[in-house]
């Protein structure tokens, strides 16, 4: 039985990258609701690059780990084809995950309120899941929205996993 390119797998990507994207805001918001920031901030020595990477290491690491279960489950158990390697898929998910929490913090850097940046996150995502093709070819959009397509993070892994799994 020969299996086809499902959008429901990218669906669930998109919701996944949305997932991480408010979560990610989420965390550096209620830094600033409980006014724990300054904690954060002194435990890394006043190194505000310390201080991102030291608390998202953890989400990263359970991100990726719900990724690649996914990523299995679609590989692994249900035998969808791949013609990349393991390695490709591996670097993919960890490409996604750390775009989309980098993604999240961005979106608390340019508004730092927990509910505006949580708004702008889930636009994003929700926004992307159409932008990247799902819903309509990128090919068959007007120019403008396919250069704008090339701002949202799923539409990079839907051209990367053409790439490696499918091409």
């Amino acid at each position: 039985v020969r299996h086809h390119s499902s959008p429901h797998r990218g669906i669930c990507l998109g919701i996944m990258i949305l997932f991480m994207m408010l979560i990610s805001a989420y965390s550096l918001g209620m830094e600033l609701k409980f006014d724990t920031g300054k904690d954060l901030l002194a435990k890394a020595d006043g190194n505000i690059v310390v201080a991102i990477l030291g608390k998202f290491f953890i989400h990263f690491i359970v991100f990726l780990a719900v990724v690649l279960l996914f990523q299995y489950y679609i590989y692994g158990v249900l035998g969808f084809p791949r013609l990349g390697t393991v390695w490709d898929i591996l670097l993919l998910c960890f490409l996604q995950v750390a775009a989309s929490i980098g993604f999240g913090i961005f979106a608390f850097g340019l508004m730092p309120s927990l509910r505006m940046s949580m708004s702008v996150s889930s636009l994003w995502a929700v926004l992307s899941i159409s932008m990247a093709g799902s819903a309509f070819p990128v090919m068959g959009m007007d120019a403008p929205l396919q250069a704008l397509s090339w701002l949202f993070p799923l539409r990079h892994y839907y051209m990367i996993y053409q790439i490696t799994v499918i091409a």
